[in-house]
């Protein structure tokens, strides 16, 4: 559910949404919000849930799920300039739950992510965007640290394309290359997110 509240030009857009469920958190808007806001901020406040589905073994080095909870409340802001800038940023918190099978609790991540975006037409954006990542707590096996608690760090930075064929639905291309990286895979990611509004 997702409440917009606009008052007057130069002001705060608000936009806080109870319970979203995502595979990625992206702090750009569709252009109807763009010209929405035109020339103020927007203040939103999504929250993701990670639930324990997909196939798991405690043997397996990769697993294709989970088998534990996540829960991981957001809170962002976009600034939409008149020349056609947007610099967006998102703060999250990811704290986890106990995997029943190992007895193994990640530490809480702490992560920001970014964007500065240009739109070139109406219709496309290019842009930067990034995140940098850190875990604030140990990893825990049956609730003592492990080893030196192997807490993860990473940051990302990479190019966006945006492009919006119609009011609300977009593609938008990604790529993060990943620098400083401790306690975590580390390499290349790529991204393609479609959006649209459901009726």
């Amino acid at each position: 559910m997702r409440f917009v509240d606009r008052f007057k030009p130069r002001s705060i857009c608000v936009i806080t949404s109870l319970l979203e469920f995502s595979s990625s958190q992206d702090s750009s808007c569709s252009r109807q919000c763009q010209d929405f806001c035109r020339d103020s901020f927007v203040l939103f406040s999504p929250s993701d849930i990670l639930v324990p589905t997909g196939s798991y073994s405690p043997t397996r080095l990769a697993n294709p799920g989970v088998n534990y909870y996540g829960f991981i409340p957001n809170a962002g802001v976009t600034w939409f300039s008149r020349p056609g800038w947007e610099l967006s940023a998102m703060a999250a918190l990811q704290i986890n739950t106990r995997n029943k099978d190992t007895d193994y609790t990640s530490g809480t991540i702490a992560s920001l992510e970014y964007l500065v975006g240009f739109n070139v037409t109406k219709t496309l954006q290019l842009g930067v965007q990034g995140f940098y990542l850190q875990q604030i707590s140990d990893d825990k096996v049956a609730g003592q640290s492990y080893e030196d608690g192997l807490r993860g760090r990473a940051l990302a930075l990479g190019p966006q394309v945006r492009y919006e064929f119609a009011p609300g639905c977009g593609l938008t291309f990604k790529h993060q290359r990943e620098f400083d990286v401790r306690n975590r895979a580390d390499g290349n990611r790529f991204w393609l997110e479609a959006s649209f509004p459901f009726k």
